[in-house]
């Protein structure tokens, strides 16, 4: 005697649970509710396509193309809406192929009926352009252009070639991706995509450090500049740094910039620049200008080199950088002996002129001439006095446990991770990709070891 339908235990709304495999490896049994097709992901969220409740004939197991109409409108109207950065770059682009575009958009809107457990990859690649998060999007898009599909990968790869600066949240995506990578071309393909989004501090700190110990030397250099970016929350990476400008010679100029944005004993970055400033490559001493620019008082004993530079490089164009430097160096000194610019807390730079009168300009235009209204003289804009930076601005520094990032001695929350200094757990921050849960995130890089890519 047959069961009803609904007395069966494995039978749930009057359907059959279906085991759906997500873009993000999570398996589970998905049962949609009576006339719907779609459902989420219970680990990324993201959504899922599920097949219609019947049986397919044996020639139609394969990939799974078929679209409704209603679902190819469905994507067209949330292309414009909801569709990423990069795809916009896309659409926009002349250098595509005659008729490649409308090939590609034309597999990727029957896609929207793609079977996720029969057509992992078509689920994914529909999944990357319908998603306005980078983090979602390049992720997908990613683990398509990375496999041997004979349709999709080619199509992955030429959408990953658009990706940019503004697709920077998919960066921790690209880095796990060439984490579990060992194919060279793959590899390139990944490596090629991070150069393109280039250096971020949206990568946690914990990550870059580990970057810093890698035999590829792209990924080195890219952690050198996101820790750049980072400032002085990358503290934690003064001394792997250091290490690092002694292995590679390669990499010291971009080490000393990264350096000088951490703020830590400046005066041993500003004696390694003195070296570059004498440097018979110009671009070498170029580089080398513009950083000691950014050192401030702590580039007071490289003045005589900048000196030199004004008065003998053959490079014109140097010579302004070495003014320039030269004449930002003197005013941060002179701020810190008692100038007269005050610190502009709302964007405002003060000045008095020698005649009495106040003046006020806009702090963009600090280090620029200007001319006096009420007496005519000409007067040097001086750079606002230094602000305490944030990082210290509580008293001491302490080290976030979770992705090694410093903070402030009062601060509650971890800028970089969203941990939260008082309870222990970890809130999400925005623009900032999840990371290893407190207590499972790997120690902080040691000396001599090496990582694979």
């Amino acid at each position: 005697m047959p069961f009803p339908v609904g007395s069966l235990p494995w039978v749930r709304n009057g359907f059959m649970p279906q085991l759906v495999t997500c873009h993000c490896g999570r398996k589970f049994e998905a049962t949609p509710a009576e006339g719907q097709r779609r459902v989420n992901c219970p680990t990324c969220n993201s959504v899922i396509f599920l097949p219609e409740p019947v049986e397919a004939a044996a020639d139609d197991i394969g990939y799974g193309l078929a679209a409704t109409e209603e679902e190819q409108q469905a994507f067209r109207r949330k292309g414009r809406q909801g569709e990423p950065d990069w795809l916009q770059r896309y659409r926009e682009s002349r250098e595509t192929i005659k008729g490649e575009q409308s090939r590609i958009f034309t597999t990727i809107t029957n896609l929207a009926g793609a079977n996720p457990t029969l057509d992992p990859l078509g689920a994914a690649l529909y999944l990357a352009v319908s998603h306005a998060d980078a983090e979602t999007s390049v992720a997908a898009l990613a683990k398509v252009a990375i496999s041997r599909h004979p349709v999709y990968t080619a199509m992955a790869r030429t959408l990953l070639g658009h990706v940019g600066p503004s697709d920077a949240t998919g960066a921790q995506q690209l880095l796990n991706l060439i984490g579990e990578t060992t194919d060279g071309p793959a590899l390139q393909v990944l490596l090629d995509a991070l150069d393109r989004i280039g250096p971020t501090p949206l990568v946690q700190v914990r990550e870059l450090l580990e970057l810093l110990r890698n035999p590829e030397e792209r990924l080195r250099l890219w952690g050198v500049n996101s820790l750049r970016l980072a400032g002085r929350a990358a503290g934690h990476a003064f001394e792997p740094l250091w290490e690092l400008y002694r292995q590679i010679p390669s990499l010291r100029l971009p080490i000393l910039a990264a350096l000088t944005a951490i703020g830590r004993e400046p005066a041993k970055t500003a004696g390694a620049l003195g070296d570059f400033l004498q440097q018979h490559d110009a671009d070498l001493r170029r580089e080398a200008v513009t950083i000691s620019r950014s050192l401030g008082i702590a580039a007071e004993p490289l003045l005589p080199l900048l000196k030199g530079l004004i008065k003998k490089d053959p490079d014109p164009e140097l010579r302004k950088l070495a003014a320039e430097a030269a004449a930002t160096i003197l005013t941060a000194l002179r701020n810190q002996s008692g100038g007269t610019a005050a610190a502009p807390v709302d964007g405002v730079l003060r000045v008095q002129c020698q005649c009495g009168k106040r003046l006020q300009a806009k702090v963009e235009l600090a280090g620029k001439t200007a001319r006096c209204p009420a007496c005519g003289e000409s007067i040097t804009l001086p750079l606002p006095a230094a602000v305490v930076p944030p990082a210290t601005a509580g008293g001491e520094e302490k080290e976030c446990p979770r992705c090694f990032a410093m903070a402030a001695g009062n601060q509650i929350l971890c800028l970089s991770c969203g941990y939260d200094f008082r309870t222990g757990k970890t809130v999400r921050v925005a623009g900032k990709p999840a990371g290893n849960p407190p207590g499972k995130s790997p120690g902080p890089p040691q000396s001599g070891s090496s990582g694979k890519p």
